[in-house]
């Protein structure tokens, strides 16, 4: 019996050939791709550029004109800053926290909303009750930052109470 040899050669050389083209065509293409986006990259680049150099120029020359319209602006967010305020969603926070601490009696609430923040000013039945009013607030999804600024006792005739102050901000 004689071996069989088969002669693969040309056929790998053929193979190798191709690869290596196709390999070398790829390379090219994502040589273009990488070019284009660069350039767009640019372009953006050159645009944000631009628009930030026209902003410091308006900045710069801002007249007396511009200071009155730019306070007038700012009054104009401040009044749509508190009429967007949630109130049904704070009053409703403040009134689910009230019935988990049946001691404590509010007695003011005092609204910022520039700063989103409430100052409660109230009356405790004693410090456990106020500590579990105070956690109770701080535990809330609705606010944030919750402390207590002050607090004193009146000693009356039939029940000692704490005056508190506490200062909460609410979430947007």
């Amino acid at each position: 019996m004689k071996v069989l040899q088969l002669d693969y050669s040309l056929y790998r050389r053929d193979l190798f050939n191709k690869l290596m083209g196709l390999s070398i065509l790829i390379g090219i293409l994502l040589g273009f791709a990488l070019f284009f986006s660069q350039k767009k990259i640019d372009v953006q680049l050159e645009k944000y550029s631009a628009k930030q150099h026209q902003i410091r120029i308006e900045k710069k020359t801002n007249t007396k004109e511009n200071l009155s319209i730019s306070a007038a602006e700012m009054q104009a967010i401040d009044v749509q800053k508190a009429l967007n305020t949630p109130w049904s969603q704070l009053f409703g926070a403040l009134e689910h926290v009230q019935s988990l601490s049946l001691g404590v009696r509010l007695i003011s609430i005092l609204p910022n909303p520039k700063k989103s923040e409430l100052i409660l000013v109230g009356q405790a039945e004693d410090h456990a009750v106020l500590t579990q009013y105070i956690k109770a607030l701080q535990t809330h999804k609705q606010f944030t930052d919750v402390m207590l600024v002050n607090q004193k006792q009146f000693d009356e005739a039939e029940k000692p109470r704490l005056s508190f102050t506490a200062l909460a901000k609410w979430k947007q």
